[in-house]
């Protein structure tokens, strides 16, 4: 969660401050703008400065890079990057039911473990990114604080099982045994 005092550039001669709470532990809809990322409009002035105070606290790590944008600017910058993270999407999708089909025609477990693998991967980056807050669960912010460690969880749990089957590891009780250490030990 972060706090954000903004001096508002409106009235510089007032000295009033400008507060804007935001964070991941708020709803979506809070935001002062409705984007994946964290953004706020500020206002400078043709000459002068503007101070701006950021107040950060978190239980957890975080990430706090600043850009100052033109808006133009950003939407463009803004545009490619939805773009491209729409692409991958659609991608990761495609690999999932064309994987699906292959299993239930096949009747391999091998393509569900893949399926379950790279459905886990893509909501771990779609929640890293903030697509999945943004369009999947807006209001549950206390889901949104747990879903990358869920999905790491489940990414590793479906690679392993899939590796397993593939690589027939049950064949050699070696390397079986040594697949479970390592999962374990993940």
């Amino acid at each position: 969660e972060c706090h954000m005092p903004l001096v508002d550039s409106r009235d510089p001669s007032a000295g009033d401050a400008l507060h804007q709470r935001m964070g991941d532990k708020l709803p979506f809809a809070m935001r002062p703008l409705q984007h994946r990322n964290f953004l706020l409009p500020v206002t400078l002035p043709p000459q002068g400065s503007v101070d701006v105070l950021i107040r950060i606290e978190t239980g957890s790590s975080v990430q706090v890079p600043i850009t100052l944008w033109q808006p133009d600017a950003f939407r463009r910058q803004d545009e490619r990057s939805s773009m491209v993270m729409g692409i991958f999407l659609g991608i990761m999708l495609s690999m999932m039911l064309y994987n699906s089909f292959l299993c239930f025609s096949l009747r391999e477990t091998q393509y569900a473990w893949y399926v379950g693998y790279v459905a886990a991967i893509t909501l771990f980056l779609a929640s890293l990114e903030g697509v999945s807050f943004q369009f999947l669960w807006p209001r549950a912010t206390h889901w949104n604080d747990q879903v990358l460690v869920f999905s790491l969880a489940l990414a590793e749990f479906f690679g392993s099982l899939f590796a397993r089957n593939f690589l027939h590891l049950e064949q050699a009780p070696r390397f079986m045994r040594l697949s479970v250490n390592l999962t374990l030990a993940g």
